[in-house]
């Protein structure tokens, strides 16, 4: 007794697994009977046709009208209304079962009609359902013993070829039973095929989500450490020119300050030197002819009235040198951690003082000419060297671009269309911003080239003439660091202009 309540124990175990897991293959099944739905319906469509195709053997018309078309329509309408459902799948093995039936009976019972339930029974296999199958099943079977029943007893209806309905309603039974069973079998192992298909391809899914994922991640960790490369390139760059420039301005600075004062010193000296000259010519006009000589040799007349003239210049000279010095202090200035108030038009003054060597006249080509269009613009809370780095790029590729022209084009043909770059600004306080254009009147650039302007690595100069940085780094201060915006305008032959805008107060 122990045993047998044992295996009834696990047999009831058992079967609640396997009816539990019934609802779980449902769901991850249905987008699939869902399909296999639509592909009943336009079975039951041919079955149909074929029903009226044989219709005129036996004139059973009117059974077709009554039974074929109502269970088309409905088949269609559980296909639309209620796909995937458990009740369509049932439903469409009935009717399966429905036009088997039709068709004995239009057959007056033959045998050979009989096999169509073998093959429609089959066609169900594709839902992957026993449930189904044993619906159709039962349906037939019921069919069998009821209308075979009513032939039986004399009523119109043609089930079986011969009169001894009991003995050939059980052959029917025992010929028919083992196909089921197997088909029974076959659709549980299908489903179970269907279910661990389905898994496999939920598992390729989410796969393929992480590796997704994953990919995303490392492009994302590429385009940081892309942009890492670029803020590594542009400090070292700037550190290194800073460094330079300022070590440069400092030399410069100790000179300068000894000529100035020295300088100052001369021209008091020279006064009073030149003040005693006047005082002894006025008190000895006749000197001595030896004193007169030397005189007339050395042109004194003209020392004393170029010699003051000749300081002047000097000192002019000086306070030149002294801009100078300033300008390069201001573009190296090293930026602190913070942003600070800065003067834009001191910093694109610096960057062209810093260019001048590259704009001046040349035996290939004559001088670059840049025009400053300055309007009232405020000081602005930003980074002024980064900034610099931003006109030094923008200028300097303009320069080039100018010195690009000179293997095509000879000095004349340049001067006469003249080569120049506009410097304007002015202040949006509507948007709290200042405008700073930057236009030349270049070659100018395809869409193509101005779509990748700012792209990393991206240059349009020969190998070893630009390294693809200079746009980048720009468009990186600007817009990441600043806030700020920045678009390029240009068409071939029209030259180029950049328009950078940038937030007043950050």
């Amino acid at each position: 007794m122990g045993m047998l309540r044992c295996d009834s124990i696990h047999l009831v175990s058992g079967m609640r697994h396997f009816f539990a897991t019934e609802a779980a293959f449902d769901v991850l099944l249905r987008p699939y009977r869902e399909r296999a739905d639509r592909i009943m319906v336009w079975m039951q469509v041919f079955l149909c046709v074929v029903c009226f195709a044989i219709a005129p053997i036996h004139n059973t018309f009117k059974a077709v009208g009554v039974i074929a078309l109502p269970t088309l329509l409905i088949a269609y309408g559980l296909s639309r209304w209620m796909p995937g459902a458990l009740a369509t799948r049932i439903y469409m093995g009935c009717g399966f079962m429905t036009y088997t039936g039709l068709i004995i009976h239009q057959s007056n019972g033959q045998t050979e009609a009989h096999f169509s339930a073998f093959g429609l029974i089959g066609i169900l296999l594709y839902y992957r359902d026993w449930r189904t199958i044993i619906a159709a099943t039962v349906f037939i079977y019921l069919h069998h013993l009821i209308l075979g029943y009513l032939q039986s007893i004399g009523g119109p209806i043609y089930v079986f070829a011969s009169s001894h309905f009991w003995a050939m309603f059980g052959i029917h039974v025992a010929y028919f039973l083992p196909f089921i069973g197997m088909m029974a079998y076959l659709s549980i192992w299908l489903r179970r095929e269907g279910y661990e298909n389905q898994q496999d391809l939920a598992n390729l899914k989410r796969a393929e989500a992480v590796m997704l994922e994953k990919s995303q991640a490392l492009e994302n960790t590429l385009n940081k450490l892309e942009q890492t490369q670029i803020q590594v390139v542009q400090s070292e760059k700037m550190a290194v020119l800073g460094n330079m420039v300022a070590g440069v301005a400092h030399e410069i600075n100790n000179p300068i300050g000894f000529l100035n004062g020295s300088i100052k010193n001369a021209e008091d000296y020279i006064q009073d030197l030149l003040g005693h000259i006047a005082l002894y010519q006025e008190h000895y006009p006749d000197a001595v002819a030896a004193v007169q000589e030397d005189a007339e040799a050395i042109d004194l007349e003209f020392i004393q009235a170029d010699l003051p003239k000749l300081l002047t210049t000097m000192q002019s000279a000086n306070q030149r040198i002294k801009s100078m010095s300033t300008s390069l202090r201001i573009f190296s200035r090293a930026d602190k951690e913070h942003k600070i108030p800065a003067n834009l038009h001191d910093g694109i003054d610096s960057t062209i003082l810093i260019l001048k060597y590259r704009l001046k006249a040349s035996p290939a080509r004559p001088a670059i000419q840049v025009v400053t269009e300055y309007g009232p613009i405020p000081e602005i809370t930003c980074f002024p060297g980064q900034l610099n780095q931003v006109f030094m790029n923008i200028l300097a590729n303009a320069i080039d671009v100018f010195d690009e022209v000179i293997p095509t084009a000879s000095f004349n043909e340049i001067k006469q269309q003249g080569q120049q770059i506009t410097i304007s600004t002015s202040a949006l306080p509507e948007q709290n911003l200042v405008e700073i254009c930057i236009r030349d009147n270049g070659k100018g650039m395809t869409a193509a080239v101005k779509s990748r302007i700012f792209d990393h690595l991206f240059t349009t100069k020969a190998v070893g003439k630009g390294t693809g940085l200079g746009m980048a780094i720009t468009h990186q201060i600007v817009v990441d660091t600043h806030g700020g915006s920045i678009d390029v305008q240009s068409e071939v032959g029209q030259g180029t202009a950049f328009v950078i805008r940038l937030p007043i107060a950050s």
